[in-house]
């Protein structure tokens, strides 16, 4: 009996979340021990990771492998988002004395709901299935069926 394809994507999410979030609290905790200012470290584990993220929810969790330029875009700007919702938690736990950490742990939490639902109803779909309806071709391969 074949899997609900939803059950499968969203165990895929999970498991691209977890290793993005290991990159990113990876750089953060090691730069900012090292003695790289807190806020670069922040930034610096942010994009990288978004550099994995992107990559396999695109082409693993998603299946897709042609490059559209709707995928990219309104994956930018969920980044901006995400990265003003990361320091602006991180600056209001600071400033509670709870620490850095706990802020990125709570913008970690608020948009790992966020992004996946954004990322199955926007991000990553076909773009003549996408809410902004860009025509008859879908742009969708996915992984192991061809150019058809």
């Amino acid at each position: 009996m074949r899997r609900p394809r939803n059950r499968s994507a969203v165990l895929r999410y999970v498991v691209v979340g977890l290793l993005t979030v290991g990159v990113e609290y990876g750089l953060l905790v090691g730069l900012a021990q090292s003695g790289v200012g807190v806020y670069v470290a922040a930034t610096t584990g942010f994009w990288v990771s978004l550099l994995v993220n992107f990559a396999a929810n695109k082409l693993w969790t998603f299946g897709f492998v042609r490059a559209t330029g709707h995928h990219l875009a309104f994956y930018a700007a969920l980044v901006l988002v995400n990265y003003g919702t990361g320091l602006g938690l991180i600056a209001a736990a600071r400033s509670l004395g709870l620490g850095y950490l706990v802020g990125k742990l709570a913008a970690t939490c608020l948009t790992t709901v966020w992004n996946y639902l954004l990322y199955k109803h926007v991000v990553f779909v076909a773009e003549d299935r996408a809410w902004f309806g860009r025509g008859p071709r879908s742009g969708r391969v996915l992984a192991g069926e061809g150019d058809t």
